[in-house]
């Protein structure tokens, strides 16, 4: 069993804001849950990249269709 690993989040391609927030919520979780297992940490930081990305993508869909709501308006 590997125990006592030191994993720090990655979080390629998030920046600013939502690394910060990825990071606090894996640091969060990872004590939280007292998660040591290696592949735990792996999987866990995979999913919290995972669901930052889908925020990502929400927030943008979301501005996405307020700009085309206004244009129509406009229009």
């Amino acid at each position: 069993m590997e125990q006592n690993r030191e994993i720090n989040f990655t979080g390629y391609s998030l920046e600013g804001i939502e690394y910060r927030t990825a990071h606090k919520k894996f640091e969060e979780y990872k004590n939280q849950y007292n998660i040591s297992q290696l592949s735990d940490i792996q999987l866990l930081e995979e999913l919290i990249y995972r669901e930052t990305l889908q925020d990502r993508f929400k927030k943008k869909i979301s501005e996405f269709e307020k700009k085309n709501k206004k244009e129509e308006d406009e229009g």
